[in-house]
């Protein structure tokens, strides 16, 4: 039987908290009976090449990516913005010359849907897409070579408020694959939307295959065992990722039987200083706990907050489900695979709402909490976890490598 290997790229794979780090990993473990190679972006104090298990490599591509790891002084910053750039387009170029020479038998691509490169450059200088495209497609796209190639995509821009220069940028790079895989049904409504305005002649395969967890990493444990309701926070802590004002809000207004223990992530002074101004003794603040340290921090609580924006259901409630841990997240009704009173809860953005929850919940915590803890593992482990749905992973690669053999 013939072992497939897979290239891997995404620009952003660093030893940073979960997210896509966890997703290649989880899929080069998982199939370890498949060779996996991982092509990032270059990284201050990394090494070009290295292995980190026996089936699993990273090739770094320098020049170090500066929009990742950006100066911190503003005004180096402005003036060495056209390196930047240069740097940008030079990487890309080593990149995708790397992955037009591999042996591998498929590319598989993991992000958002943008051209990297040209996201920057368009913010930036205000170019349009169209002319970045025909300037550099070739050089910096991944249409040119006779590989089989995959993109995960774990997010779209834009998604509360798509522009048609957005769709247009989206769809201009989705053309060069041959098959889409969405993690979440609201990323593949978007993507939809967005390839049905811009008509192309020829679109990829679109597929829906959920975000996973371990449900053995993240394994289930009873509710502690205490008369103090402790509700859990996670979450990036920037204004674009999490409702910060309402949280503020709802620590500041924190019931007398109720404590938060927050884990956030971002850099520690703005995460200390965005809780700065609240009592400590409402609530715990850890910052960047490592992701093997998230199973402890879930079982420490009775539920947990994860309060996102967009639509996206996120890791953070996958894995807290899995624990056992109800999740509170915005919206009404059902937002799968949390369905209000039955798996999880939802409510508005009103802290209102969220005080007179937590207030109902603290009357009787275990008698509110056990049947929908238990109610939420049985959901991750039917539905989300990773033995789950791997398979179906296998089958994507093992029929998109025979169509071009």
């Amino acid at each position: 039987m013939r072992i497939l290997k897979i290239l891997h790229f995404n620009p952003r794979w660093h030893p940073i908290i979960g997210g896509i780090i966890t997703h290649i990993s989880d899929i080069a473990a998982s199939l370890a009976d498949f060779e996996h190679e991982i092509v990032t972006h270059g990284s201050p104090g990394r090494l070009r090449f290295e292995q980190l298990s026996q089936n699993l490599w990273v090739r770094r591509i320098f020049p170090i990516d500066r929009k990742l790891f950006p100066f911190k002084n503003n005004l180096i910053r402005k003036i060495l913005y056209p390196s930047v750039v240069v740097g940008d387009f030079l990487r890309m170029v080593l990149v995708n010359n790397y992955l037009r020479e591999t042996m591998a038998d498929l590319v598989h691509v993991h992000g958002p849907a943008s051209g990297w490169m040209f996201e920057g450059v368009q913010a930036g200088l205000s170019v349009p897409y169209r002319l970045l495209s025909f300037l550099f497609g070739s050089k910096t796209g991944f249409s040119e070579y006779n590989k089989p190639r995959l993109l995960t995509l774990h997010g779209a821009p834009s998604e509360w408020n798509p522009s048609e220069s957005d769709s247009e940028r989206i769809a201009g790079f989705l053309q060069d694959f041959d098959q889409v895989i969405c993690v979440d049904d609201h990323i593949l409504d978007y993507i939809e939307r967005a390839l049905s305005i811009t008509g192309l002649s020829r679109t990829p395969k679109l597929t829906l295959v959920p975000n996973w967890v371990d449900a053995q990493v993240f394994h289930f444990s009873e509710l502690p065992d205490t008369s103090r309701l402790i509700v859990g926070i996670v979450g990036r802590v920037e204004k674009t990722a999490m409702d910060i004002d309402l949280i503020l809000s709802l620590l500041r207004r924190s019931p007398p039987n109720t404590r938060f223990r927050i884990a956030g992530a971002g850099d520690p002074v703005f995460v200390k200083n965005v809780f700065g101004g609240v009592e400590e003794n409402n609530y715990e603040l850890e910052v960047n706990v490592p992701y093997g340290e998230m199973p402890r921090f879930f079982k420490s609580c009775h539920l947990i907050l994860n309060p996102v924006t967009t639509s996206a259901i996120t890791r953070v409630t996958l894995e807290s489900m899995s624990s056992g841990r109800p999740v509170i997240m915005f919206g009404k009704g059902s937002r799968p695979p949390i369905i209000d009173r039955e798996t999880g809860f939802l409510v508005e953005r009103d802290v209102n709402q969220f005080l007179e929850l937590l207030a109902d919940i603290s009357v009787d915590i275990h008698g509110s909490l056990s049947g929908i803890s238990k109610s939420a593992r049985t959901v991750i482990e039917e539905e989300y976890d990773l033995r789950v749905l791997m398979p179906r992973l296998r089958a994507i690669y093992e029929e998109i490598s025979d169509r071009k053999d």
